[in-house]
């Protein structure tokens, strides 16, 4: 695989990861990207019956005469460039460093404000498929009032960082966070023609928590949410739906068929994950 295609598997899921969480923390577009269907905490936004984003024009193409190696970046590296160099699975390496980097950032932030900070692990199966993470926002994933975004991707076309990706966010609010946002989380307010929003009880881990069906556009369920209160912070995981399964190179979504997202087809599925979310870095 060429270089310049390399640079733009990573600039992709970094936007993709980017723009998921920014669209959490309210806004609905990002780099270009328009928020598509309805997040815990999104405005208003644009059901569109795809989820295909373009590489930036202006990514960075690395030197026809540079090589190939599986030479890893210098320790702490966070730059996108460093893995120009790589390939296979020290290139994933690279890649996940880089992204895991931004969570361990916001980390610290939750750590010096005396917040606790709950994870799923560094990777976990759903459904045959395995999530990465977690992953962090390179920005605009700030949380008003204290609080972490991450996320969870898998690519079910089989290579990571490459083609559809699936992701699970999780957001952990304060109790100051939460107040600001409780009403557009526990009562979202689809389009009259969407449907409705279906609801019910669970457990997770010993604490009771509350599942939301949403729906937008056409598809009648077009994320689900998680919301568990945890002692001084509001966990709230949400698995967004990603289009039906068509396979490479046509992205577009089919009719028929399942969704890409796991956790759109089985919503059992996001509370038995959610069974293992504990205290980082446990």
């Amino acid at each position: 695989m060429g270089k310049t295609t390399i640079i733009q598997r990573l600039d992709l899921h970094l936007v993709r990861v980017t723009a998921r969480l920014t669209m959490a923390a309210g806004l609905t577009t990002v780099v270009g990207l328009t928020a598509c269907g309805t997040g815990p905490s999104a405005t208003t936004a644009t059901p569109v019956a795809t989820d295909v984003v373009q590489a930036s024009s202006s990514t960075p193409t690395a030197s026809p005469t540079t090589a190939l190696t599986n030479t890893p970046p210098p320790v702490g590296t966070r730059d996108p460039l460093d893995c120009l160099r790589l390939s296979g699975t020290a290139y994933d390496n690279c890649a996940d460093e880089i992204a895991f980097g931004y969570f361990l950032r916001d980390l610290k932030a939750m750590q010096d404000m005396g917040l606790p900070v709950y994870w799923l692990g560094r990777e976990f199966t759903a459904a045959g498929q395995t999530f990465r993470g977690p992953y962090g926002a390179e920005f605009g994933g700030e949380v008003t009032g204290g609080g972490i975004r991450m996320s969870y991707d898998t690519w079910p076309e089989g290579t990571p960082f490459e083609g559809p990706t699936v992701g699970l966010d999780l957001t952990a609010y304060s109790p100051a966070a939460w107040e600001n946002v409780r009403e557009r989380i526990t009562n979202p307010h689809p389009l009259p023609n969407e449907g409705k929003v279906t609801r019910r009880t669970v457990s997770v881990a010993g604490h009771d928590g509350e599942l939301l069906a949403v729906p937008g556009g056409t598809r009648p369920i077009n994320s689900l949410w998680l919301i568990l209160p945890l002692d001084n912070v509001v966990v709230v995981a949400e698995a967004a739906a990603g289009g039906k399964m068509t396979p490479l190179p046509n992205l577009f979504a089919t009719p028929t068929g399942p969704d890409w997202s796991p956790f759109i087809n089985d919503l059992d599925l996001l509370v038995q994950v959610m069974q293992n979310l504990r205290l980082y870095p446990q």
